[in-house]
């Protein structure tokens, strides 16, 4: 009885949110000393605040996401992904080519501070972890404000964006922003804002944005007395308090739609799945988007079948402690239990949830690789022993294949094919390329061709091997040094470019029209003439031996699960054209000639080669050297040759046989006729 209250209290209060948590209380908004922001007029700390009930320090500790791979950092090199220069296995530490997020350095082989990664990074990160610990650990709240945090008199208005003199930002730090996951309306623009400004005290305040509480006067937030009680409190319902949902989350990562108007999304950074697979999760039909799909009419089933049946992120990637989710129908973690009551009480948790949040494996950032697996997966909620009737061998299908692999077999909006940092446009931006769309990503009109997903085998650490769906990205950038390590894109534009234009033989390498520009099309290294410009250019500037390095970085696919639409078609994998066997498009040219190879923390398996196809590079799939045989896909002569033999024998032993009874028959008609 107690485990079947605490259950549907946790249900109640922390299970999947329909709306704001009904059983909040008022909330007294403090600054970071315990002031009524309302009388004290500070930068709200929520840390503070919402440390009046819950245990805030055991939040911090425990939340992968503010940690971001700082807790897991290491020396130069040491890193999972084999990179000379990576600090760590994640946002912090990692470098990440869809943005050339470059790791913080110590002064010498890097340039970025503590300011520069919250300007770059904080808008994908919750703030805490790195965010408030100077480089050698010691607290920022310790520290005077650095010069790299004031580096500027002038900034940028978060709202108008107008220039807005310094004064109006007070020193401070992006702590851990719990609004961003538990506000209904969490103004994420109005937060990521403010940390591009340097404004990192007010990160938090600005969340608030949509909601009653505040109000931007053009030069900062003031607080709207009208929204506070007399004891200086906010209703829970006025802040909108809620347990996390998948809106939420989709702040961050992918784009998430419950609205009726017409979906429409554009592929942009601040929307990671989005950018990187093309993932949506949403209940809507595609038919119904305001996208231009090709096929649209067929496309009926919802963007992902778990949006329309109501599950949420947290039903999967659930808090670790969450006695809801707790395992305790098979023992847990306790091998030798069959079932275990010890769970937590309902206050216990609230008092201190673990945001550690369940997680399964990944093939681009490693934080907490502790607790990959932790995540229930596909065989915990469906029984695929009684399903799948059409389906043949059952088991060896379910043992070499994730549910994905049938289950998402086509992705319907655009996601990153190419990104070329060896070469930069006036606004620092590199040339990319979109597989899945033909025409601009930006343009409305250009028609979404969909695309089929690439099937790698996926590896994860208990030895399971399955082919699952990836996007893989095909990125080339600078190097320079022994170690290597990334060329900064300010050096690399200063080495392209002067005040006024192109260097004269940078101009003269990449205009080969001969017209005195370099058109849009020309901005590429596509020659190694051009590769050798640019790397004298750098090298003039004082860097060691620069060089290009080219990777393939795959892209998990999770969402854009379908049920009636899933692949169904035997002949996809187990024919000519299979799909574990295909060529996947990577990019129009190689950047100096370098055939980019697979980032070193991947944990897939990918044997297959880069080779030229028409007039793309492509990398193409060989299953065959990963050691699997497809039947109806592969050929082996030897085995063909020994199936032809034994055909002929069985042939050669039916017809001889039939031979030796017809003999046998005549003779013994001969015989009888005697």
């Amino acid at each position: 009885m107690r485990r079947a209250w605490s259950l549907l209290l946790a249900f109640i209060c922390v299970g999947p949110a329909m709306a704001a948590a009904p059983m909040h209380p008022d909330i007294a908004l403090l600054d970071d000393q315990g002031g009524l922001v309302i009388a004290t007029g500070r930068p709200v700390s929520p840390l503070t605040t919402c440390g009046q009930c819950h245990d805030t320090d055991y939040i911090a500790l425990y939340n992968c996401h503010a940690w971001a791979g700082f807790n897991e950092a290491c020396k130069p090199g040491a890193a999972v992904s084999g990179r000379s220069w990576d600090t760590g296995p994640g946002l912090y530490g990692r470098l990440d080519l869809l943005d050339y997020s470059l790791p913080l350095g110590d002064g010498e082989r890097f340039t970025r501070g503590v300011a520069d990664w919250i300007k770059a990074d904080g808008w994908r990160h919750v703030g805490g972890g790195p965010a408030a610990l100077a480089n050698d650990g010691t607290s920022l709240l310790e520290l005077p404000l650095s010069d790299d945090l004031n580096a500027a008199s002038y900034s940028l208005d978060p709202v108008t964006n107008q220039p807005v003199p310094w004064d109006w930002r007070e020193s401070g730090i992006p702590e851990l922003n719990c609004f961003i996951c538990h506000l209904a309306e969490a103004d994420n623009l109005a937060r990521v804002a403010a940390l591009t400004a340097g404004a990192f005290g007010w990160a938090a305040t600005a969340t608030l944005g949509r909601t009653a509480v505040v109000t931007y006067n053009g030069r900062g937030w003031d607080y709207n007395s009208a929204a506070f009680d007399s004891e200086g409190k906010v209703s829970a319902k006025v802040l909108g308090v809620t347990d996390p949902t998948a809106e939420n989350c989709g702040l961050c990562h992918a784009p998430v739609y419950y609205g009726e108007a017409p979906l429409y999304v554009v592929p942009e950074l601040h929307l990671r799945n989005l950018e990187a697979t093309g993932e949506i999760f949403s209940p809507q039909r595609p038919s119904q988007s305001a996208l231009n799909l090709a096929g649209k009419e067929s496309l009926n089933e919802p963007w992902d079948v778990h949006a329309e049946r109501l599950l949420d992120c947290v039903s999967c990637h659930y808090s670790t402690n969450n006695p809801a989710y707790y395992g305790a129908e098979d023992g847990g973690d306790i091998e030798h239990l069959r079932f275990d009551t010890r769970v937590l009480e309902i206050g216990e948790y609230l008092k201190q949830p673990s945001h550690v949040l369940a997680k399964g494996y990944s093939s681009t950032l490693h934080l907490g690789d502790q607790f990959d697996g932790t995540m229930r997966d596909c065989n915990d909620c469906h029984d695929l022993a009684h399903t799948h009737e059409w389906l043949p061998y059952k088991d060896r299908h379910f043992s070499v294949l994730m549910c994905q692999a049938c289950h998402i077999p086509e992705l319907h909006a655009p996601a990153r094919q190419m990104t070329d940092w060896t070469v930069v446009d006036d606004a620092g931006r590199p040339r990319v390329s979109y597989r899945g769309i033909d025409g601009p990503v930006d343009d409305p009109a250009a028609l979404i061709t969909n695309y089929q997903p690439l099937l790698i085998m996926r590896e994860t650490p208990d030895g399971r091997r399955q082919y699952g769906p990836f996007n893989v990205m095909a990125s080339w950038y600078w190097v320079a040094g022994e170690p290597p390590v990334p060329v900064p894109l300010a050096l690399l534009d200063q080495a392209l470019r002067t005040d006024v234009g192109y260097q004269p033989d940078i101009l003269e390498a990449l205009d080969t029209d001969q017209n005195g520009t370099v058109d849009p099309a020309e901005l590429r290294l596509d020659t190694p003439a051009k590769a050798v410009a640019v790397a004298s250019r750098l090298a003039e500037l004082g860097l060691e031996a620069p060089r290009i390095i080219g990777e393939l970085q795959p892209y998990g696919i999770n969402h854009g699960v379908v049920s009636d639409q899933a692949l169904r078609d035997c002949a996809a994998c187990h024919g000519p054209d299979s799909r574990l066997d295909r060529s996947f498009t990577l990019s129009a040219d190689l950047p100096g000639g370098v055939v980019p190879r697979l980032v070193g923390d991947a944990n897939v398996v990918m044997a297959g080669v880069v080779a030229p196809l028409g007039d793309n590079y492509v990398y193409r799939q060989q299953v065959l050297d990963e050691g699997h045989y497809v039947l109806g896909a592969h050929r082996w002569p030897w085995a063909d040759g020994f199936g032809l033999l034994a055909v002929v024998l069985v042939i050669l032993g039916v017809a001889g046989h039939t031979l030796l009874r017809w003999v046998a028959h005549r003779r013994n008609g001969r015989a009888q006729h005697e």
